[in-house]
């Protein structure tokens, strides 16, 4: 649901009448008002308004507003959703560690994988075969969508896009979150784009070399610091700097 997202993004306010007046106006263009409100309450609202910390479609709306190149959009759209739903995430992540890319990922792979997952993962009992597949199909799906597979029947792994007006952004969102010192080259978050350690440290010194970020390791001793505070704040910058670059 990338287009609708984006659609919402750019629309949304503060309004407490937000979500009923889009719907109203049939913002998304839906056949019907239920499906509308359904992709804002259960969809948009978890990701971008409710997230941790709350309001991060300010800083979304930012990037989508600028115009960034769709790898970066995307692989931002990725990361909150991957946060806001962890099915999302740790497959995501598994794929990643378990295969390289061009490798093939089945609807066989998202049962087996579901198959293995702790009960708490299924707060209402585990899913029936027909349900559970239907997740299988959808999950494929958005990661298609999101960049890290290919192909429409047969999908295939690909390693996803992450440029570094997006990788600063992530970066920063995750230690607002508390992932600091070295823990930020072992971060989940990198994971489910099937980085590893060297990897992001390398990213990490691209980020710096561009001022998006002072990075400085010593050991194991690692320090980030950011232009700005607030992550409304540095979407800004990182899209200013954009621009003077280009």
């Amino acid at each position: 649901m990338i287009g609708d997202m984006r659609s919402l993004l750019l629309a949304w306010s503060d309004r407490s009448d937000c979500a009923d007046d889009l719907v109203a106006r049939n913002a998304l263009g839906h056949g019907s008002r239920a499906r509308a409100r359904d992709v804002i309450t259960r969809t948009f609202v978890p990701r971008f308004v409710h997230s941790h910390p709350p309001n991060l479609w300010r800083s979304m709306a930012i990037f989508e507003r600028a115009g960034v190149e769709r790898d970066a959009t995307l692989a931002l759209h990725f990361h909150l959703a991957a946060e806001a739903e962890a099915l999302l995430a740790d497959f995501a992540m598994y794929i990643h560690a378990d295969r390289a890319p061009d490798a093939s990922v089945s609807v066989e792979d998202v049962l087996s994988f579901l198959q293995r997952s702790p009960t708490v993962r299924f707060p209402h009992g585990r899913w029936s075969p027909v349900v559970a597949t239907k997740v299988a199909r959808g999950l494929l799906a958005a990661l298609r969508d999101l960049g890290h597979l290919r192909g429409s029947n047969r999908k295939f792994l690909v390693a996803p896009m992450l440029p570094p007006i997006a990788f600063a952004w992530i970066a920063a969102h995750r230690q607002s979150l508390g992932v600091r010192g070295a823990r930020v080259l072992r971060d989940v978050a990198w994971q489910r784009f099937g980085l590893g350690e060297r990897a992001v440290e390398h990213m990490f010194f691209e980020c710096h070399a561009r001022g998006h970020l002072e990075y400085h390791a010593a050991g194991s001793v690692v320090r980030l610091e950011f232009p700005v505070g607030p992550l409304e704040n540095l979407a800004h910058v990182l899209v200013e700097g954009r621009a003077h670059a280009a």
